[in-house]
């Protein structure tokens, strides 16, 4: 039943929709007494009496069909009753990442490098530092500026 009158209601609406854009608006005579042409096709009188009847029945096939289907959706089971509840539960906290800690031996052998004055500290590799070129002073040529 639901199916028949879903498939009447698309066409009432569909009628509805062409029969009004079929009508002419309040400002058609103006534009024929300008020289526009008018429409003969329902004859010398317009179609002002035809469509004003074919708007007013699809009009209210369409409101009866919708409201047929608002009482048969209101009497059949929600698509939402067999849901249930969500069940609220907690995010797990957020725990920061640990930081690794250095090795013994690379501490102290960066702490050596660091009290012997940078690079060139402990010899042994396994923590050779080495300064950064960002670090190093721009060598400057004054005598390139005297000339």
């Amino acid at each position: 039943m639901s199916i028949l009158l879903v498939t009447l209601n698309i066409l009432a609406a569909l009628f509805l929709i062409g029969v009004v854009l079929l009508q002419s608006g309040k400002g058609a005579d103006m534009g024929a007494a300008f020289g526009g042409a008018s429409s003969t096709v329902f004859g010398p009188s317009g179609a002002g009496n035809l469509l004003t009847k074919l708007t007013a029945a699809s009009a209210a096939v369409f409101m009866l069909t919708s409201l047929g289907l608002a009482v048969i959706s209101a009497q059949d089971d929600s698509v939402f009753d067999g849901l249930s509840e969500p069940t609220t539960q907690a995010p797990p906290p957020i725990v920061p990442a640990a930081q690794p800690e250095a090795a013994p031996v690379e501490q102290a052998a960066n702490e050596a490098a660091q009290a012997a004055g940078g690079a060139a500290g402990a010899t042994d590799g396994a923590s050779e530092q080495a300064a950064p070129a960002s670090d190093a002073a721009p060598a400057v040529d004054e005598s390139a500026g005297a000339q």
